[in-house]
């Protein structure tokens, strides 16, 4: 299945307020069979340790890191997200997130980001590769399938990014006097401090 990625770097306030419209929910295997949604204070404070991480210079691993780096779905339409297939798991009765009337929900997921200088052009990587470089965790993305057009969810993602688009804008920076323009969309404030993050300090990235 093929996916699209909207990757941004906002402050936890700012995430607040982008998630006010939606219920956060985990689409796993093993849920527990009381669980109905995750509120999204939770989630906050998990974007928050992270955040301040990254700001404070750090670099955030997903091995190292785990606690931090969970993937919660998001709705408009918390009545039409189903669980099922009650089943027992290490001694314990769990159920399932099988899909939703609403089709497939798109989800919340961290996202590393790398750059570099090849034949003249940069090139820019936000997915993380333990087999080239071990690339540090940047900030979250919201993904979800490409043919998630087809469905009724759809309107998630027009709402998600109609918020986010107007607090932010895409991240611009040179590199070796090499301009480039990104896909990663990052808030003024963050745009203010973005030079501390480890995977910008550690190269001579000039943000724009």
């Amino acid at each position: 299945m093929a996916f699209q990625f909207i990757p941004f770097v906002i402050t936890p306030e700012e995430l607040k307020n982008v998630l006010e419209p939606f219920s956060l929910f985990i689409g796993d295997t093993h849920v527990p069979i009381k669980y109905k949604y995750t509120p999204t204070r939770e989630f906050i404070e998990i974007y928050s340790e992270m955040y301040d991480k990254l700001s404070r210079g750090e670099c955030i691993e997903f091995q190292e890191h785990y606690s931090i780096m969970k993937n919660y779905f998001i709705t408009t339409n918390i009545d039409s997200v189903i669980f099922g297939k009650e089943h027992e798991y290490e001694g314990k009765i769990y159920k399932m997130y099988i899909g939703t009337s609403r089709g497939y929900a798109p989800y919340l997921a961290p996202f590393s980001f790398s750059a570099r200088e090849e034949y003249g052009s940069i090139i820019v990587s936000t997915r993380a590769s333990y087999i080239i470089e071990r690339a540090s965790v940047m900030g979250f993305q919201l993904a979800f399938p490409k043919e998630i057009e087809t469905m009724e969810s759809h309107s998630d993602i027009i709402v998600f990014k109609k918020i986010l688009k107007d607090i932010t804008a895409p991240l611009k920076f040179k590199l070796n006097s090499i301009y480039k323009k990104t896909n990663i969309f990052v808030s003024k404030e963050v745009k203010d401090i973005l030079d501390r993050f480890y995977c910008i300090n550690r190269r001579e990235i000039e943000i724009l």
